[in-house]
């Protein structure tokens, strides 16, 4: 997603080392804020169950710049990840991200 977002003003070693100025520490918080609105019309979010109790948030990225490569996060509000994978919302939402369907 990094080439759609305007770049920091300082590398992250900049800030390890605690070199970053009191001008570029302001930056950051602008170049932030920028970058937190861009993602936010980039990425589609989604609640996977029923509205009154969902289960889990996905959010999609389609990346137009790479022939539009799809990257879908998925957040559960409950289980593990061995657990996980009985659900069936879950199984079926990954089959379609993988471009597989049940028969």
């Amino acid at each position: 997603m990094e080439p759609y977002l305007p770049s920091w003003p300082v590398t992250p070693t900049g800030i390890a080392i605690l070199t970053t100025t009191a001008d570029q520490l302001a930056q950051i918080g602008v170049v932030g804020e920028a970058r937190e609105k861009i993602i936010n019309t980039l990425v589609t979010t989604s609640q996977l169950g029923p509205e009154d109790a969902p289960f889990g948030t996905v959010r999609e990225f389609i990346d137009e710049k790479q022939g539009g490569r799809r990257a879908v996060y998925l957040e559960t509000e409950y289980g593990g990840h061995s657990e996980i994978v009985r659900w069936e919302a879950v199984i079926d939402m990954m089959g379609d991200v993988a471009g597989l369907s049940r028969v």
